[in-house]
């Protein structure tokens, strides 16, 4: 992981409207998937689990932040192994009703990793930043993945 902020690289997606930083030297991949506007992943080293970045964007139709993140409350324990929820929180700001949630599970019986992530509702489009981790290693990470999160930018016309 880059040591400080400004050592970061600043990801634009042309089309799904969001841009972040990333640290340099870190392997994105967009649009790997349908729903799935960016992967990134830091370089790798031999026998780690290699900290991951994944945003993903989403209509949510008709249903309200409440209900669309309730769904994902239900869903998250039922495809991580071993899922357990350890905080969730409120962030609504001017871009639109927010959480963050932070969780641990099973990386495939391999480790156990901590999954921290950062939810936006713009219109009736979901926005997920994603970040995983050793667990091991969150508490080196965490900073930076704040500092990750908090360079999120979500275009307003994500929402049209």
């Amino acid at each position: 992981m880059a040591e400080r902020a400004d050592d970061l690289v600043r990801f634009q997606h042309p089309v799904a409207g969001f841009a972040l930083a990333l640290p340099p030297g870190w392997e994105a991949v967009r649009d790997p998937q349908p729903g799935v506007g960016m992967i990134a992943l830091e370089p790798p080293d031999l026998g780690r689990f290699r900290t991951n970045l994944v945003v993903t964007v989403e209509d949510v139709g008709g249903l309200s932040f409440e209900d669309w993140q309730l769904g994902c409350d239900e869903l998250l324990p039922r495809t991580l192994q071993d899922y357990q929820l350890l905080d969730l929180e409120r962030l609504d700001d001017e871009a639109g009703p927010g959480v963050r949630r932070l969780a641990q599970h099973s990386a495939g019986g391999t480790c156990w990793v901590t999954l921290e992530q950062w939810v936006v509702l713009v219109g009736s489009t979901g926005v997920t930043l994603s970040a995983t981790v050793e667990t091991a290693r969150y508490d080196a990470a965490a900073d930076e993945l704040a500092t990750i999160a908090a360079s999120l930018d979500v275009a307003p016309e994500v929402a049209a």
